[in-house]
Protein backbone atom coordinates (compact mmCIF):
# COMPACT_ATOMS: atom_id res chain seq x y z
CA UNK A 1 0.00 0.00 0.00
CA UNK A 2 1.22 3.71 -0.73
CA UNK A 3 2.31 5.90 1.78
CA UNK A 4 -0.66 8.35 0.22
CA UNK A 5 -3.01 5.58 1.21
CA UNK A 6 -1.85 5.15 4.81
CA UNK A 7 -1.22 9.18 4.97
CA UNK A 8 -5.63 9.12 4.01
CA UNK A 9 -6.33 6.09 6.41
CA UNK A 10 -4.49 8.22 9.30
CA UNK A 11 -6.49 11.66 8.27
CA UNK A 12 -9.77 9.18 8.32
CA UNK A 13 -8.91 9.01 12.31
CA UNK A 14 -9.32 12.30 13.08
CA UNK A 15 -12.77 12.52 14.92
CA UNK A 16 -14.42 15.20 12.17
CA UNK A 17 -15.01 12.24 10.12
CA UNK A 18 -18.05 9.59 10.74
CA UNK A 19 -17.56 6.91 13.39
CA UNK A 20 -17.94 4.38 10.76
CA UNK A 21 -14.92 6.08 8.26
CA UNK A 22 -12.65 6.28 12.10
CA UNK A 23 -13.86 2.63 12.73
CA UNK A 24 -12.72 1.44 8.85
CA UNK A 25 -9.59 3.32 8.91
CA UNK A 26 -8.76 1.57 12.30
CA UNK A 27 -9.36 -2.24 10.93
CA UNK A 28 -7.49 -1.24 7.36
CA UNK A 29 -4.41 -0.41 9.30
CA UNK A 30 -4.55 -3.20 11.40
CA UNK A 31 -4.83 -5.55 8.72
CA UNK A 32 -1.58 -3.57 7.56
CA UNK A 33 0.34 -4.44 10.42
CA UNK A 34 3.69 -2.96 10.39
CA UNK A 35 3.55 -2.06 7.13
CA UNK A 36 1.92 1.34 8.78
CA UNK A 37 4.41 1.85 11.78
CA UNK A 38 4.12 5.51 11.20
CA UNK A 39 0.39 5.62 11.75
CA UNK A 40 1.07 4.75 15.85
CA UNK A 41 0.97 8.54 17.04
CA UNK A 42 -2.16 8.77 15.49
CA UNK A 43 -3.51 5.76 16.55
CA UNK A 44 -2.35 5.96 20.03
CA UNK A 45 -4.50 9.42 19.95
CA UNK A 46 -7.63 7.81 18.80
CA UNK A 47 -6.97 5.03 21.96
CA UNK A 48 -7.03 7.98 24.00
CA UNK A 49 -9.90 10.02 22.92
CA UNK A 50 -12.05 9.01 20.41
CA UNK A 51 -15.90 9.11 21.49
CA UNK A 52 -16.35 5.48 20.05
CA UNK A 53 -15.59 2.25 22.27
CA UNK A 54 -16.25 0.25 18.96
CA UNK A 55 -12.87 2.79 17.51
CA UNK A 56 -11.02 2.62 19.96
CA UNK A 57 -11.01 -1.20 20.32
CA UNK A 58 -9.72 -1.56 16.54
CA UNK A 59 -7.36 1.31 17.41
CA UNK A 60 -6.00 -0.96 20.54
CA UNK A 61 -6.07 -4.01 17.86
CA UNK A 62 -4.30 -2.16 15.41
CA UNK A 63 -1.46 -1.44 17.88
CA UNK A 64 -0.81 -4.89 19.03
CA UNK A 65 -0.38 -5.41 15.45
CA UNK A 66 2.33 -2.96 14.91
CA UNK A 67 3.57 -1.42 18.18
CA UNK A 68 5.84 -4.91 18.91
CA UNK A 69 8.74 -3.60 21.04
CA UNK A 70 7.68 -0.10 21.52
CA UNK A 71 7.58 1.28 25.04
CA UNK A 72 4.79 3.75 24.38
CA UNK A 73 2.28 1.86 22.72
CA UNK A 74 2.74 -0.48 25.64
CA UNK A 75 2.03 1.78 28.17
CA UNK A 76 -0.88 3.55 26.41
CA UNK A 77 -2.52 0.03 26.01
CA UNK A 78 -2.32 -0.41 29.79
CA UNK A 79 -3.29 3.23 30.58
CA UNK A 80 -6.62 1.56 28.80
CA UNK A 81 -6.99 -1.65 30.33
CA UNK A 82 -7.06 0.81 33.58
CA UNK A 83 -8.99 3.74 32.65
CA UNK A 84 -11.15 3.00 29.45
CA UNK A 85 -14.77 3.19 30.84
CA UNK A 86 -15.79 0.00 28.50
CA UNK A 87 -14.50 -3.31 29.08
CA UNK A 88 -14.30 -4.37 25.79
CA UNK A 89 -11.79 -1.90 24.96
CA UNK A 90 -9.80 -3.31 28.38
CA UNK A 91 -10.14 -6.59 27.02
CA UNK A 92 -8.59 -5.82 23.32
CA UNK A 93 -6.18 -3.67 25.03
CA UNK A 94 -5.02 -6.69 26.97
CA UNK A 95 -4.74 -9.14 23.68
CA UNK A 96 -2.68 -6.53 21.81
CA UNK A 97 -0.37 -6.30 25.04
CA UNK A 98 0.10 -9.98 24.25
CA UNK A 99 1.37 -8.76 20.60
CA UNK A 100 4.76 -6.63 21.79
CA UNK A 101 6.56 -9.26 23.07
CA UNK A 102 8.22 -9.22 26.54
CA UNK A 103 8.30 -5.16 26.63
CA UNK A 104 4.87 -5.76 27.78
CA UNK A 105 5.50 -7.62 30.55
CA UNK A 106 5.78 -5.08 33.14
CA UNK A 107 2.80 -3.45 31.94
CA UNK A 108 0.30 -6.50 32.42
CA UNK A 109 1.94 -7.06 35.81
CA UNK A 110 0.90 -3.61 36.73
CA UNK A 111 -2.81 -4.47 35.55
CA UNK A 112 -2.83 -8.12 37.19
CA UNK A 113 -1.76 -6.17 40.37
CA UNK A 114 -4.42 -3.29 40.64
CA UNK A 115 -7.14 -4.78 38.50
CA UNK A 116 -10.49 -5.69 39.88
CA UNK A 117 -12.67 -6.68 36.72
CA UNK A 118 -12.80 -10.32 36.25
CA UNK A 119 -12.84 -10.41 32.86
CA UNK A 120 -9.83 -7.97 32.66
CA UNK A 121 -7.94 -10.35 34.98
CA UNK A 122 -8.41 -13.21 33.08
CA UNK A 123 -8.00 -11.76 29.90
CA UNK A 124 -4.22 -10.51 31.29
CA UNK A 125 -3.75 -14.17 33.10
CA UNK A 126 -4.10 -15.86 29.21
CA UNK A 127 -1.69 -13.04 28.08
CA UNK A 128 0.96 -13.33 30.56
CA UNK A 129 0.11 -16.84 29.93
CA UNK A 130 1.52 -16.68 26.07
CA UNK A 131 4.58 -14.24 26.97
CA UNK A 132 5.60 -16.71 29.76
CA UNK A 133 5.78 -19.57 27.19
CA UNK A 134 7.48 -17.27 24.78
CA UNK A 135 10.24 -16.95 27.20
CA UNK A 136 10.53 -19.72 29.69
CA UNK A 137 13.78 -21.37 28.41
CA UNK A 138 15.04 -17.72 28.87
CA UNK A 139 13.92 -15.32 31.34
CA UNK A 140 13.53 -17.67 34.57
CA UNK A 141 13.12 -14.86 36.94
CA UNK A 142 10.28 -13.60 34.51
CA UNK A 143 8.41 -16.98 35.26
CA UNK A 144 8.82 -16.84 39.15
CA UNK A 145 7.06 -13.56 38.70
CA UNK A 146 4.30 -14.50 36.64
CA UNK A 147 3.58 -17.56 38.82
CA UNK A 148 3.80 -15.58 41.97
CA UNK A 149 1.65 -12.68 40.82
CA UNK A 150 -1.21 -15.00 39.14
CA UNK A 151 -0.88 -17.51 42.46
CA UNK A 152 -1.70 -13.55 44.79
CA UNK A 153 -4.69 -12.96 42.12
CA UNK A 154 -6.02 -16.39 42.85
CA UNK A 155 -6.04 -15.44 46.90
CA UNK A 156 -8.21 -12.70 46.46
CA UNK A 157 -10.46 -13.81 44.43
CA UNK A 158 -13.16 -17.31 44.51
CA UNK A 159 -13.81 -17.18 40.98
CA UNK A 160 -13.91 -20.62 39.23
CA UNK A 161 -13.05 -19.38 35.97
CA UNK A 162 -10.51 -17.05 36.91
CA UNK A 163 -8.78 -20.51 38.54
CA UNK A 164 -8.81 -22.59 35.14
CA UNK A 165 -7.13 -19.55 33.27
CA UNK A 166 -4.46 -19.55 36.28
CA UNK A 167 -4.51 -23.36 35.52
CA UNK A 168 -4.20 -23.21 31.81
CA UNK A 169 -1.70 -20.28 31.91
CA UNK A 170 0.66 -21.84 34.31
CA UNK A 171 0.57 -25.41 32.97
CA UNK A 172 1.58 -23.55 29.50
CA UNK A 173 5.13 -22.88 31.06
CA UNK A 174 5.87 -25.99 31.85
CA UNK A 175 9.43 -27.07 33.85
CA UNK A 176 10.27 -23.38 34.17
CA UNK A 177 6.92 -23.37 36.73
CA UNK A 178 7.79 -25.61 38.87
CA UNK A 179 10.10 -24.03 41.49
CA UNK A 180 8.11 -21.06 42.00
CA UNK A 181 5.00 -23.03 42.18
CA UNK A 182 6.92 -25.20 45.37
CA UNK A 183 8.31 -21.96 46.94
CA UNK A 184 4.43 -20.70 47.18
CA UNK A 185 2.83 -24.17 47.83
CA UNK A 186 5.44 -24.07 51.24
CA UNK A 187 4.38 -20.94 52.56
CA UNK A 188 0.93 -20.68 51.49
CA UNK A 189 -2.27 -20.76 53.71
CA UNK A 190 -5.00 -20.36 50.97
CA UNK A 191 -6.76 -23.52 50.63
CA UNK A 192 -7.55 -22.16 46.82
CA UNK A 193 -4.18 -21.28 45.87
CA UNK A 194 -2.99 -25.06 46.87
CA UNK A 195 -5.77 -26.40 45.58
CA UNK A 196 -4.84 -24.81 42.10
CA UNK A 197 -1.17 -25.65 42.15
CA UNK A 198 -2.26 -29.36 43.00
CA UNK A 199 -3.79 -29.13 39.87
CA UNK A 200 -1.07 -27.94 37.88
CA UNK A 201 1.38 -30.11 39.30
CA UNK A 202 -0.84 -33.20 37.90
CA UNK A 203 -0.97 -31.10 34.75
CA UNK A 204 2.45 -31.13 34.60
CA UNK A 205 3.00 -34.52 35.60
CA UNK A 206 1.07 -35.97 32.87
CA UNK A 207 2.76 -33.43 29.93
CA UNK A 208 6.46 -33.87 31.01
CA UNK A 209 6.21 -37.95 31.61
CA UNK A 210 5.77 -38.19 35.42
CA UNK A 211 3.74 -40.82 37.33
CA UNK A 212 1.21 -38.25 39.13
CA UNK A 213 1.96 -34.54 40.67
CA UNK A 214 3.40 -36.08 44.31
CA UNK A 215 6.21 -37.88 41.63
CA UNK A 216 6.66 -34.48 40.21
CA UNK A 217 7.13 -32.72 43.69
CA UNK A 218 9.44 -35.58 45.27
CA UNK A 219 12.02 -34.91 42.03
CA UNK A 220 12.22 -31.64 42.12
CA UNK A 221 11.42 -30.54 45.58
CA UNK A 222 15.58 -30.11 46.89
Amino acid sequence: MTQEKIQELMKNLEPKNDKIIRMRAAIALSDLGEEAKEAIPALLLTLKEDESSKVRENAAKALGQMGKNVFEVAKALVNSMHDDEAESVRLVAAESLGELGDVAVPALLTVLRSEDNIGVLEKTIETLGKIGLWTKSEEPELINSLVSEILLVIGKNTIESLHIVAVETITKMGEAAIKPLLKVYKSEESIDVKTVINVIFERLAQLLGYRNGAALIRIHDY
